[in-house]
């Protein structure tokens, strides 16, 4: 009998495709119809660029313009954890078409964004930071230092912004007009890994966590 072969042709096929090196990433951004579920838009980002985080924003000086806002971070890895770039680009949303306007250098992977009072709020490394909309950039109106590891999930509600961190639980951020800037008003007493978080009024937040639990802190 002759071996073709064939049955090893199978296999590969049936074993699916190889595992990326690491810090390999494949990412887009979609934008889908609400109501069909139809794809409207598919933009595949560069290689190796993972999106981490994506909110649409109005900027103040830009009138009722929606904007989409996408962190990314290029050659990621986690253990340990490395990156070769971070960013957060900004894109036009022009007949459901995605056009990009600017990206903006950061120095830490942007693991959270959100809509802040006309202006875009990002979560970089242990720190919040205020944005605002430039020609060319982004532009920084104020930051703080809110958390002691990584700050990773953002929720907000009016001039609040509660800020989950990877280790050591929820602070409150509070934007103090008359100074421009981001001060922390409160923080958590008890240590834990935060996985997701929704404000679910102007002093309350509720809080799942990386052992299985959900808690509802005031």
């Amino acid at each position: 009998d002759m071996d073709t072969g064939d049955d090893d042709d199978d296999a590969a096929d049936d074993a699916g495709p190889v595992p990326p090196a690491p810090g390999k990433w494949a990412s887009c951004v979609r934008v889908v119809d609400a109501a069909s579920g139809a794809t409207l838009e598919l933009l595949e980002l560069g290689e190796s660029e993972a999106a981490l985080s994506c909110c649409c924003v109005r900027f103040a000086g830009r009138g009722n313009e929606a904007f989409v806002a996408v962190g990314t971070a290029r050659a990621l890895t986690f253990h340990p954890r490395t990156f070769t770039e971070c960013a957060v680009h900004v894109y036009r949303l022009l007949d459901a078409r995605l056009v990009l306007l600017h990206r903006t250098p950061v120095e830490a992977p942007p693991l959270a964004l959100a809509a802040f009072r006309g202006r875009l709020l990002v979560a970089v490394g242990a720190s919040a930071r205020l944005y605002d909309l430039g020609k060319r950039k982004l532009l920084r109106k104020a930051e703080t230092r809110v958390a002691p590891a990584l700050v990773v999930r953002v929720a907000v509600v009016g001039d609040r912004a509660f800020c989950g961190d990877a280790l050591h639980g929820v602070s409150l951020v509070r934007y103090a007009r008359e100074r421009n800037a981001l001060v922390v008003v409160a923080e958590d007493a008890a240590p834990r890994g935060v996985t997701a978080l929704a404000a679910l009024d102007y002093d309350t937040v509720a809080v799942a966590d990386k052992c299985g639990g959900v808690t509802v802190l005031r």
